[in-house]
């Protein structure tokens, strides 16, 4: 149903605005939070970060097992050149800031490719903190990885690789699970 406007939003998206990297992070944000409410039925809850200055863009928290995952969340909506050429690859380039790898044992990055329209996850990727330094290209600002996108890829990123949304909610309930059992671990009193 069309908005009865006499024509003054025509021009709406006229190109005269473009979006900024930090709109489209937000955006990328909330496809994610979008995703794992509805892929997980409710049963992950996410919650935003006031101020993201440790990189913690999201908590996950798990209704199920009580805990909650920082997650940092990286978003792209291209794939790089294949190589020499204009042609779009499967490669995807994602950069985290080495600030952002403080000592949160079980933080994780959650890099997704997202649809051009932006309202869909293509493809994404859930990698611990502790484990990005080891898969990463590390400058002295960051870290750098570039995942390849195609179903068909055999790349060191392949095992942090989710084909769909529900693929990601999953590894997220998974990674929860595995974070409660470690605490209940601790918690125990020695016999």
């Amino acid at each position: 149903m069309a908005a009865d406007d006499g024509g003054k939003m025509a021009g709406l998206h006229d190109g005269k605005y473009v979006l900024t990297a930090t709109q489209k992070g937000a955006i990328g944000e909330s496809v994610v939070v979008s995703a794992l409410l509805r892929e997980s039925g409710g049963r992950l809850s996410p919650f935003y970060s006031i101020a993201d200055d440790d990189g913690i863009d999201l908590l996950i928290y798990d209704k199920e097992t009580g805990v909650a995952i920082p997650i940092q969340v990286k978003s792209r909506t291209t794939t790089l050149n294949r190589p020499g050429t204009t042609k779009p690859g499967s490669g995807v380039h994602f950069e985290v800031r080495t600030a952002a790898l403080r000592e949160f044992d079980d933080a994780h990055l959650v890099a997704v490719l997202l649809n051009g329209d932006m309202n869909d996850i293509r493809c994404s990727w859930l990698i611990r903190m502790q484990v990005l330094a080891s898969v990463a290209r590390v400058t002295e600002e960051k870290l750098v990885i570039r995942p390849n996108s195609a179903k068909s890829s055999l790349d060191k990123f392949t095992p942090f690789r989710c084909d769909t949304a529900q693929g990601l909610s999953f590894r997220l309930i998974k990674a929860a699970e595995q974070l409660a059992a470690r605490s209940s671990k601790k918690k125990k009193p020695a016999a």
